[in-house]
């Protein structure tokens, strides 16, 4: 009887060890299991979660001064993310005597420090009537600096003869003191009167965000026709909308087919096609040299004349 109770027993153990097995341990891993499961759904699902803005719009101002206003076509960004990420965007930026506007693409912003990328066929607009074209333009809020490393183009303003076309590489616009630059490799083309066209290349650069003015720096050549005059700066000066005159400084050097020279400065006249050469100008012509207080060169070097010359010269060009 002992024996039967004690088997009875035994066997009983194990079916109550079986139970507990079989009922709870498998219960315990689809728990653990399910918990991880929906922490995995939450934080997707927080991932997933933005804000999204159709015609958005920020301004940034100080008192009741307007800094830049922004507008883009759709902007949307994470929860809990400072940054914007735009599509189609325009950008007015302001200062006491000019505006920029930026239409590029799409772009970012960070709406905390204002700090600004635009791309996707980028283009700066001055309110004097200067064009910039690039792929890239950053905007740092606290500065209030625009600025690229990238390949740039400019279109000046409009003109009757047309309009002055540059590229280069690299613009920095300081915004409250309206000067924008165009930093390195500059090069390009001005129509002018009769058909011509005037070459410029540089190092540097500047332009007006006021009056239109252009100040090209380092390594300056200006080639008009045959006359070829190099220099260290040259400043073009715009009169009733259209490019007047043109001053070089820093040691000039001049060349056609058959004249060379040199000065301390030149001024362009472009609307009467004079050039006229100061402080201590030295010109050559086939076995003359001419020394006097002004060399002027009429009708793109076809007449020469100096003031105040030790011997006066005048010449004309020969008939054939």
């Amino acid at each position: 009887m002992d024996f039967v109770n004690k088997g009875v027993l035994f066997m009983a153990a194990i079916i109550v060890v079986a139970f507990q097995w079989y009922y709870f341990a498998p219960s315990s891993r689809t728990e653990t299991s399910e918990s991880v499961s929906t922490n995995q759904t939450t934080s997707e699902k927080k991932a997933t979660e933005e804000q999204k803005i159709s015609n958005f719009y920020l301004v940034d101002s100080k008192g009741q001064k307007k800094e830049f206003e922004l507008w883009a076509n759709e902007a949307h960004k994470p929860m809990g993310d400072t940054e914007w990420t735009m599509q189609e965007v325009k950008v007015q930026f302001y200062s006491e005597k000019a505006t920029y506007v930026v239409l590029g693409a799409r772009g970012t912003v960070d709406e905390e420090n204002k700090g600004m990328v635009i791309e996707g066929d980028v283009r700066m607009n001055s309110s004097n009537g200067y064009h910039f074209y690039t792929d890239k333009l950053f905007y740092d809020a606290g500065k209030k600096e625009i600025s690229t490393a990238s390949k740039v183009s400019l279109e000046g303003p409009k003109e009757k003869e047309g309009r002055l076309y540059l590229e280069g590489k690299g613009l920095f616009v300081e915004i409250d003191k309206s000067e924008m630059v165009m930093q390195n490799d500059v090069s390009g083309f001005k129509p002018m009167s009769g058909g011509r066209v005037m070459k410029i290349s540089s190092q540097r650069g500047e332009f007006s965000g006021r009056n239109k003015s252009v100040t090209f720096k380092n390594n300056v050549v200006i080639l008009v026709d045959k006359m070829d005059v190099r220099g260290n700066l040259a400043k073009f000066q715009y009169k009733d909308n259209r490019l007047d005159t043109l001053y070089m400084d820093g040691g000039i050097h001049m060349q056609d087919p058959t004249k060379t020279g040199t000065a301390g400065e030149a001024i362009v006249y472009f609307n009467e096609d004079k050039y006229i050469f100061r402080k201590k100008p030295f010109l050559t012509q086939s076995e003359n040299s001419l020394i006097g207080d002004e060399v002027i060169v009429f009708d793109g070097g076809k007449r020469v004349q100096v003031k105040n010359a030790k011997v006066e010269y005048y010449e004309t060009e020969k008939k054939q």
